[in-house]
Protein backbone atom coordinates (compact mmCIF):
# COMPACT_ATOMS: atom_id res chain seq x y z
CA UNK A 1 0.00 0.00 0.00
CA UNK A 2 1.19 3.23 -1.08
CA UNK A 3 1.27 6.35 1.15
CA UNK A 4 -1.05 7.94 -1.00
CA UNK A 5 -3.74 5.30 -0.45
CA UNK A 6 -3.32 4.81 3.04
CA UNK A 7 -4.18 8.45 3.40
CA UNK A 8 -7.07 8.63 0.95
CA UNK A 9 -8.17 5.82 3.47
CA UNK A 10 -7.63 7.22 6.36
CA UNK A 11 -9.40 10.50 5.47
CA UNK A 12 -12.39 8.52 4.08
CA UNK A 13 -12.37 6.86 7.67
CA UNK A 14 -12.39 9.54 9.42
CA UNK A 15 -15.16 10.93 7.19
CA UNK A 16 -17.49 7.86 7.83
CA UNK A 17 -16.81 7.95 11.74
CA UNK A 18 -16.31 11.60 12.71
CA UNK A 19 -14.40 11.20 16.08
CA UNK A 20 -15.37 12.91 19.49
CA UNK A 21 -13.67 15.31 21.51
CA UNK A 22 -10.19 13.98 23.13
CA UNK A 23 -11.96 14.44 26.54
CA UNK A 24 -14.91 12.80 25.59
CA UNK A 25 -12.58 9.71 24.18
CA UNK A 26 -11.02 10.13 27.36
CA UNK A 27 -13.71 9.43 29.52
CA UNK A 28 -15.38 7.02 27.78
CA UNK A 29 -12.13 4.34 27.57
CA UNK A 30 -11.78 5.18 31.15
CA UNK A 31 -15.02 4.36 32.13
CA UNK A 32 -14.75 1.31 29.91
CA UNK A 33 -11.52 0.18 31.21
CA UNK A 34 -12.72 0.67 34.29
CA UNK A 35 -15.50 -1.64 34.49
CA UNK A 36 -13.68 -4.38 32.63
CA UNK A 37 -11.13 -4.22 35.27
CA UNK A 38 -13.71 -4.58 38.17
CA UNK A 39 -15.48 -7.28 36.46
CA UNK A 40 -11.93 -9.45 36.18
CA UNK A 41 -11.26 -8.58 40.03
CA UNK A 42 -15.02 -9.41 41.05
CA UNK A 43 -13.84 -12.79 39.45
CA UNK A 44 -10.87 -13.31 41.00
CA UNK A 45 -12.49 -12.68 44.47
CA UNK A 46 -15.24 -14.71 43.72
CA UNK A 47 -12.72 -17.49 42.75
CA UNK A 48 -11.06 -17.22 46.10
CA UNK A 49 -9.02 -14.29 45.97
CA UNK A 50 -5.56 -13.96 47.10
CA UNK A 51 -4.28 -17.32 48.37
CA UNK A 52 -0.73 -17.25 49.28
CA UNK A 53 -0.07 -21.15 51.25
CA UNK A 54 1.71 -22.77 50.89
CA UNK A 55 4.28 -19.98 49.52
CA UNK A 56 6.86 -18.11 51.47
CA UNK A 57 5.99 -14.37 51.02
CA UNK A 58 9.49 -13.94 49.50
CA UNK A 59 8.10 -16.31 47.01
CA UNK A 60 4.89 -14.82 45.75
CA UNK A 61 6.44 -11.28 46.46
CA UNK A 62 9.20 -12.22 43.65
CA UNK A 63 6.70 -13.98 41.53
CA UNK A 64 4.15 -11.33 41.51
CA UNK A 65 6.97 -8.48 40.70
CA UNK A 66 8.49 -10.15 37.92
CA UNK A 67 5.14 -10.99 36.39
CA UNK A 68 4.13 -7.27 37.13
CA UNK A 69 7.25 -5.75 35.04
CA UNK A 70 6.68 -8.07 32.32
CA UNK A 71 3.02 -7.05 32.06
CA UNK A 72 3.85 -3.21 32.47
CA UNK A 73 6.02 -3.61 29.25
CA UNK A 74 3.93 -5.40 27.62
CA UNK A 75 0.78 -3.07 28.45
CA UNK A 76 3.19 -0.08 26.98
CA UNK A 77 4.36 -1.70 23.70
CA UNK A 78 1.36 -3.38 23.38
CA UNK A 79 -1.92 -1.00 24.36
CA UNK A 80 -0.28 2.48 24.63
CA UNK A 81 -0.65 4.36 21.81
CA UNK A 82 2.44 6.12 20.11
CA UNK A 83 1.71 10.12 18.88
CA UNK A 84 1.73 8.52 15.02
CA UNK A 85 -1.16 7.39 13.52
CA UNK A 86 0.33 3.86 12.28
CA UNK A 87 0.85 1.14 14.71
CA UNK A 88 4.19 -0.23 15.54
CA UNK A 89 6.15 -2.20 12.91
CA UNK A 90 4.51 -5.67 12.42
CA UNK A 91 7.51 -7.61 13.82
CA UNK A 92 8.18 -5.83 16.64
CA UNK A 93 4.26 -6.24 17.54
CA UNK A 94 4.72 -10.36 16.33
CA UNK A 95 7.81 -10.46 18.65
CA UNK A 96 5.18 -9.46 21.93
CA UNK A 97 2.85 -11.59 21.32
CA UNK A 98 6.06 -14.69 21.15
CA UNK A 99 8.13 -12.98 24.25
CA UNK A 100 5.19 -11.99 26.73
CA UNK A 101 3.93 -15.64 27.22
CA UNK A 102 7.47 -17.25 27.51
CA UNK A 103 8.90 -14.21 29.48
CA UNK A 104 6.12 -14.88 32.11
CA UNK A 105 6.54 -18.79 32.11
CA UNK A 106 10.58 -18.53 32.15
CA UNK A 107 10.13 -16.12 35.24
CA UNK A 108 7.88 -17.98 37.16
CA UNK A 109 9.81 -21.41 36.51
CA UNK A 110 12.98 -19.43 37.67
CA UNK A 111 11.94 -18.14 40.43
CA UNK A 112 9.80 -20.55 42.19
CA UNK A 113 13.04 -23.13 41.82
CA UNK A 114 14.93 -21.12 43.94
CA UNK A 115 12.44 -22.82 46.95
CA UNK A 116 12.52 -25.99 48.18
CA UNK A 117 8.89 -28.20 47.04
CA UNK A 118 7.73 -25.75 44.92
CA UNK A 119 8.51 -27.20 41.28
CA UNK A 120 6.79 -30.85 42.71
CA UNK A 121 3.81 -31.91 39.99
CA UNK A 122 0.37 -31.33 41.87
CA UNK A 123 -1.71 -34.28 40.23
CA UNK A 124 -4.91 -33.01 41.53
CA UNK A 125 -4.17 -29.12 39.98
CA UNK A 126 -3.77 -29.78 36.10
CA UNK A 127 -4.39 -26.63 35.60
CA UNK A 128 -8.09 -26.04 34.20
CA UNK A 129 -9.12 -23.54 37.19
CA UNK A 130 -6.80 -21.49 35.88
CA UNK A 131 -6.91 -21.83 32.01
CA UNK A 132 -11.03 -20.81 32.69
CA UNK A 133 -9.74 -18.28 35.85
CA UNK A 134 -7.40 -16.51 33.39
CA UNK A 135 -9.68 -16.01 30.18
CA UNK A 136 -12.44 -15.34 32.38
CA UNK A 137 -10.55 -12.02 33.87
CA UNK A 138 -8.92 -11.55 30.22
CA UNK A 139 -11.89 -11.41 27.87
CA UNK A 140 -13.58 -8.40 29.61
CA UNK A 141 -11.03 -6.08 29.43
CA UNK A 142 -9.96 -7.19 25.93
CA UNK A 143 -13.26 -6.63 24.81
CA UNK A 144 -13.15 -3.19 26.26
CA UNK A 145 -9.88 -2.37 24.83
CA UNK A 146 -11.23 -3.30 21.04
CA UNK A 147 -13.77 -0.94 21.74
CA UNK A 148 -12.07 1.16 22.90
CA UNK A 149 -9.65 1.70 19.74
CA UNK A 150 -12.60 0.49 17.04
CA UNK A 151 -11.40 1.34 13.85
CA UNK A 152 -8.72 2.86 14.37
CA UNK A 153 -5.69 1.09 12.80
CA UNK A 154 -5.21 1.66 9.32
CA UNK A 155 -2.54 -1.22 8.88
CA UNK A 156 -2.20 -4.45 10.45
CA UNK A 157 -5.54 -4.39 12.75
CA UNK A 158 -5.18 -8.49 13.57
CA UNK A 159 -1.74 -8.16 14.77
CA UNK A 160 -2.74 -5.00 16.82
CA UNK A 161 -5.67 -7.14 18.15
CA UNK A 162 -2.93 -9.90 18.84
CA UNK A 163 -1.24 -7.30 21.29
CA UNK A 164 -3.54 -5.99 22.73
CA UNK A 165 -4.44 -9.70 23.81
CA UNK A 166 -1.02 -11.12 25.36
CA UNK A 167 -1.05 -7.24 26.97
CA UNK A 168 -4.15 -8.30 29.11
CA UNK A 169 -3.33 -11.69 29.35
CA UNK A 170 -0.33 -10.80 31.17
CA UNK A 171 -2.29 -8.00 33.22
CA UNK A 172 -4.34 -11.60 34.23
CA UNK A 173 -1.14 -13.57 34.94
CA UNK A 174 0.00 -10.72 37.55
CA UNK A 175 -3.63 -11.51 39.47
CA UNK A 176 -3.00 -15.49 38.63
CA UNK A 177 0.04 -15.14 40.73
CA UNK A 178 -1.55 -13.91 44.15
CA UNK A 179 -4.36 -17.20 43.34
CA UNK A 180 -1.96 -20.13 42.35
CA UNK A 181 0.77 -21.95 44.01
CA UNK A 182 1.65 -24.43 41.63
CA UNK A 183 4.80 -24.28 39.57
CA UNK A 184 5.36 -27.16 37.62
CA UNK A 185 6.16 -26.72 33.76
CA UNK A 186 3.04 -28.63 32.88
CA UNK A 187 0.51 -26.79 34.84
CA UNK A 188 2.03 -23.57 33.90
CA UNK A 189 1.62 -24.74 30.13
CA UNK A 190 -1.97 -25.23 30.39
CA UNK A 191 -3.28 -23.26 32.74
CA UNK A 192 -1.38 -19.99 32.18
CA UNK A 193 0.27 -19.53 29.01
CA UNK A 194 -2.82 -21.37 27.06
CA UNK A 195 -4.92 -18.78 28.20
CA UNK A 196 -2.52 -15.91 27.33
CA UNK A 197 -2.20 -17.23 24.08
CA UNK A 198 -5.76 -17.82 23.25
CA UNK A 199 -6.95 -14.33 24.63
CA UNK A 200 -4.14 -12.91 21.72
CA UNK A 201 -5.66 -15.36 19.33
CA UNK A 202 -8.90 -14.15 19.90
CA UNK A 203 -7.72 -10.14 19.74
CA UNK A 204 -6.27 -10.74 16.40
CA UNK A 205 -9.15 -12.58 14.96
CA UNK A 206 -11.77 -10.05 16.35
CA UNK A 207 -8.95 -7.34 15.99
CA UNK A 208 -9.30 -7.81 12.38
CA UNK A 209 -12.82 -6.86 11.56
CA UNK A 210 -13.40 -4.59 14.81
CA UNK A 211 -9.75 -2.51 14.87
CA UNK A 212 -9.82 -2.24 10.60
CA UNK A 213 -10.13 1.19 9.44
CA UNK A 214 -11.72 0.57 5.97
CA UNK A 215 -12.66 -2.74 4.65
CA UNK A 216 -8.32 -4.34 3.75
CA UNK A 217 -8.23 -6.73 6.93
CA UNK A 218 -4.86 -7.98 7.83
Amino acid sequence: MTGDELRARTLAAVQRHPSPTRRAFRLRAGLLIAASIAVSLALFVLAGGVRTGPRSTSLVTGAVAGALVIAIASVAMGVVRRRSMLPRPGWQIALLVAVVPAALFAWKVMWSARYAGMMVDWPARPGFRCFFLTLGMGLAPLAALLAVYRRSEPLRPGVVGGALGVAVGAAAWVLLELWCPVAYPRHLLLGHVAPTLLLALLGALVGRSVLAMGHDHR
